[in-house]
């Protein structure tokens, strides 16, 4: 299996983006300016997180007619990481094949409509260094003009647990302010009556000194 720097480069060389070998390449302090281009020598992701259920399957007669796309990736400014919508033009039917991993979260919209998974190709492909899955989102489109774009949609639930989870957080700190806040209440309580029995000692023993002298005194 390649290894996650192999992957990387080859995910440089189909967005155009160069990829740094090694060293640092988040900015330090120092370095606020440098690597901003750059990708990482190295990045979590590999093909076996590809996903074909649920997809519909090409026939052997989809197969003569192939198109190839690829949907960039904006490499600067305010834009950068999000995927770029291509203008796609066929003077015939064809299926369209895209350089989206099939993914169930992965969705592909055509002419401003998000495509349903049951009419999304997963169409099998030779890996290459360019093509690093070998199983791609494609689409059977009819002759003209198309616009095509990418959107990452997760399942509802996804968006529930995403919203629960920082309920909890939130509830979590409140929680632990509070006991915080508690426990400094008690920790002041304990040491203003420490300090109360200590001062109410001290008051006490001068007064009892000076009886025993006066005592003494008058024998």
């Amino acid at each position: 299996m390649p290894s996650s720097a192999e992957t990387t480069r080859s995910y440089g060389r189909l967005v155009g983006i160069p990829v740094r070998s090694g060293g640092q390449w988040a900015p330090a302090a120092a370095r606020l300016s440098e690597n901003l281009t750059d990708l990482p020598g190295s990045f979590y992701g590999d093909i076996q997180y590809r996903v074909v259920r649920g997809f519909a399957q090409p026939a052997s007669d989809d197969l003569n007619q192939v198109t190839k796309v690829s949907l960039a990736v904006e490499s600067t400014g305010s834009l950068i990481g999000q995927t770029l919508p291509i203008l796609v033009t066929l003077d015939r039917p064809s299926l369209v094949v895209t350089n989206v991993q099939p993914f169930p979260w992965n969705r592909l919209i055509l002419d401003g409509a998000i495509v349903p998974a049951e009419q999304v190709f997963a169409v099998p492909v030779v890996a290459t260094d360019e093509r690093r899955a070998d199983v791609l989102e494609a689409l059977k489109l009819d002759s003209g003009t198309h616009e095509l774009r990418y959107a990452f949609v997760p399942d509802p639930i996804w968006g529930v647990l995403y919203t629960l989870s920082w309920i909890v957080l939130v509830f979590w700190i409140a929680i632990a302010s509070s006991t915080s806040v508690i426990a400094r209440s008690l920790g002041t309580i304990v040491l203003n009556f420490y300090v109360g029995i200590r001062c109410r000692g001290k008051t006490h023993e001068p007064r009892g000194a000076s009886r025993s002298n006066n005592e003494g005194s008058r024998y």
